[in-house]
């Protein structure tokens, strides 16, 4: 869930008129097709209903409720329908300035009296979708970076914009992210890759040339028997992200209207694969310090 900020909640309060308890124009049965339409989501659930029944609180509850990137799309269809007068007035000058019947400087005037409150808007927007990103993520995206490494960087990203809204795209992401890794490691150190290209048989495929084997560890002998029941739970843990993916990610489709796994799932594969991922690339820049880790897989 994402925080707003108090000065952010009342800078939406103002944006949209919310002060009173009715929003811009909204009737009940408009402001319900509207959440249905934009967001998908039934606004008079009793979920909703905590901060008050209010239209205004309803969506003030469904903030508190949502993801960064639910937030920033509700408020931003919320701006948009808030300006439809001045899009269309916007548009229709820009007809006239194209067919010559106004000059360009008028259309500047008009568009400038918008200007500061279109950048007050933005830099909310801008702010919310920044924030709630967990630490793992985070630390992965930094270090897959500077190994210059853009499908992951990919990956990262797709998983973590869909965890709330599409978890099971989001676990697709989880597992691809770490077959990513274990593609292009294999491919640097000019080893075969497998003939199963799933997640389990290439992580096998590069546990031996890390010295990741659970077996034969390459560690100090002192601490081998608990790295080595470390790295069974890797195992396992890899082995649990590909199951997943293929019982509840979309990577082979899903029943129309089914969803077996939410957020929670999601964002545990997801978080899974990063901290797998941070640990993969650690250990290919411990064994190989001078050799770039590269992308093979696009």
């Amino acid at each position: 869930m994402v925080k707003i900020k108090h000065s952010e909640a009342r800078q939406i309060d103002e944006f949209f008129n919310m002060q009173d308890g009715y929003p811009l124009d909204f009737s009940n049965k408009t402001l319900a097709e509207f959440f249905e339409d934009e967001i998908g989501e039934n606004l008079y659930d009793d979920k909703f209903s905590f901060k008050g029944t209010s239209k205004a609180n309803r969506i003030r509850a469904f903030l508190e409720f949502s993801s960064a990137r639910q937030a920033a799309r509700l408020l931003k269809a919320l701006w948009k329908h808030r300006n439809t007068e001045r899009n269309a007035e916007l548009h229709r000058r820009s007809e006239l300035v194209a067919g010559g019947f106004e000059d360009v400087e008028s259309l500047e005037i008009y568009c400038l009296q918008f200007a500061s409150e279109d950048k007050e808007f933005d830099e909310l927007i801008s702010a919310i979708e920044q924030r709630g990103q967990t630490e793992v993520i985070d630390a992965t995206t930094v270090l897959a970076s500077s190994f210059d490494f853009d499908t992951v960087m990919d990956e990262i990203e797709r998983a973590r914009t869909f965890i709330e809204d599409d978890p099971e795209d989001a676990i697709t992401a989880a597992s691809s992210l770490i077959e990513s890794v274990c593609r292009s490691i294999l491919v640097e150190l000019q080893l075969p890759l497998p003939k199963d290209l799933s997640i389990k048989p290439l992580y096998k495929a590069v546990r031996d040339p890390l010295g990741l084997s659970p077996e034969n560890p390459d560690v100090d002998p002192l601490i081998a028997e608990d790295v080595r029941t470390i790295l069974a739970g890797l195992t396992n843990t890899i082995g649990g992200i590909g199951s997943l993916r293929t019982h509840g990610g979309d990577a082979h489709g899903r029943e129309r209207g089914k969803r077996r796994v939410d957020a929670r799932i999601a964002r545990l594969a997801v978080n899974s694969a990063c901290a797998l991922t941070l640990f993969l690339i650690e250990i290919w820049a411990r064994k190989y310090p001078n050799r770039t880790l590269v992308n093979t897989s696009k």
